[in-house]
């Protein structure tokens, strides 16, 4: 608190950017926590109840009464992840949220070329650029409203846990 009233004083911060440097700092710690799980269904778990953490975070108190776009992977964002993985106990983000904030909630996935229809993939590939978006409020039994597929990402095993 010191720290912030002489930041705030001093004009150095608005009141936003303390918010946002403080969860920043909060965030390494969990990512110091992620990165010592043990195994990808614990890390799923633990990074999406820290990303769920984010969006209250974001909407109740730094956006509070805005309209907010959260806009990830399509396994964070998913309002059936439960359905879909039963065997594996895993929640989204999404899922995690209050009913009342999920609800109002429209999501947009991010996905790789590679998982879509075949039909879209003949089209990106005709493509220029890194890219391509298709609006597709059917995709996924209506689960999301959009989708942006990308052509060019990095190679997956760069990320893996070891």
């Amino acid at each position: 608190n010191m720290y912030k009233s002489i930041f705030l004083k001093q004009n150095i911060l608005d009141e936003n950017q303390f918010k946002i440097i403080k969860q920043s700092i909060l965030n390494r710690k969990y990512l110091a926590e992620f990165l010592s799980c043990k195994d990808w269904h614990s890390a799923f778990n633990y990074r999406d109840s820290i990303m769920t953490e984010n969006m209250l975070w974001l909407a109740n108190d730094l956006y509070k009464d805005k309209k907010i776009i959260f806009w990830a992977h399509d396994n964070h964002i998913s309002k059936k992840t439960t359905k879909e993985y039963q065997n594996n106990n895993l929640r989204s983000s999404i899922e995690r949220l209050p009913a009342e904030l999920k609800d109002q909630i429209k999501t947009i996935s991010l996905n790789f070329v590679g998982r879509a229809p075949k039909k879209i993939r003949k089209q990106i590939k005709m493509l220029k650029g890194n890219t391509f978006f298709i609006n597709n409020p059917d995709y996924l039994n209506g689960e999301f409203e959009g989708v942006i597929y990308f052509k060019k990402t990095e190679p997956y095993n760069k990320f893996k846990l070891k």
